[in-house]
């Protein structure tokens, strides 16, 4: 398989160094109809990362589906595998507007076709915190603790989780779920909470597989954008 063809965007704040990439997927995730020229990646202008998905340290990675026209330009996308932020993903997908691509070609014209690519949101490492600290090193009661100050609306508690459940710890995955499904402090939005239960799960966690179930019976259009569904 060739390597993605990968185009370098920036973003920054005055607090944090943050940049994203994208890059145009390879191989089976792109169905191409036989002879024919997928589109190529010409320019694209910067992602803006979204003020408060900064604020929170929102990171990760989204997998887009679009639509290349015959004139270059993208004219449908959807989110394929989510970050699991809807911010990072929004703001994925108006970046990916203003791209501009080589069309499909097939018998030497020009034709619309779709194909992926993966926009990846990183933050540059800071130090870790206090909090950082004690959540990663205590127990139950230390990681219930700051889920109940994260309830509350305190911001720092609320960046350890966001961060924790990045770095793939299950509880802090499974609150980050039910905050979405319920829409506390944040737009209710199905298919993250459906991404962070699925990724709770996979690592164990029992409750976030139950909760993913009850959303997925609620809403069957997630099952194949979770990351659950998608090892089945």
């Amino acid at each position: 398989m060739a390597s993605p063809t990968t185009l370098r965007l920036a973003a920054a704040s005055a607090l944090l160094a943050a940049t994203a990439h994208c890059a145009a997927q390879d191989g089976a995730q792109v169905q191409e109809k036989q002879g024919q020229a997928k589109p190529v990646p010409g320019s694209c202008g910067k992602p803006e990362w979204p003020k408060e998905a900064l604020r929170f340290e929102q990171e990760g990675e989204v997998t887009l589906g679009f639509l290349v026209g015959e004139q270059g330009t993208v004219r449908e996308s959807k989110v394929v595998t989510s970050s699991g932020f809807p911010l990072l993903d929004s703001s994925a997908r108006t970046a990916l507007g203003n791209c501009r691509f080589t069309p499909a070609t097939e018998g030497g014209k020009a034709v619309a076709a779709w194909t992926q690519m993966k926009f990846a949101w990183t933050l540059t490492k800071a130090a870790p915190t206090a909090l950082e600290r004690t959540y990663a090193t205590g127990g139950t009661d230390i990681k219930e603790m700051v889920a109940g100050m994260a309830d509350r609306g305190e911001a720092p508690a609320i960046v350890e989780l966001t961060k924790a459940a990045v770095r793939g710890d299950a509880a802090a995955q499974s609150w980050m779920g039910a905050r979405y499904a319920a829409g506390k402090d944040v737009p209710r939005d199905a298919l993250a909470a459906a991404t962070w239960y699925g990724r709770a799960a996979a690592g164990g966690d029992r409750r976030a597989a139950a909760s993913l179930a009850r959303l997925q019976e609620a809403e069957p259009s997630l099952v194949p954008a979770t990351p659950a569904a998608a090892a089945q």
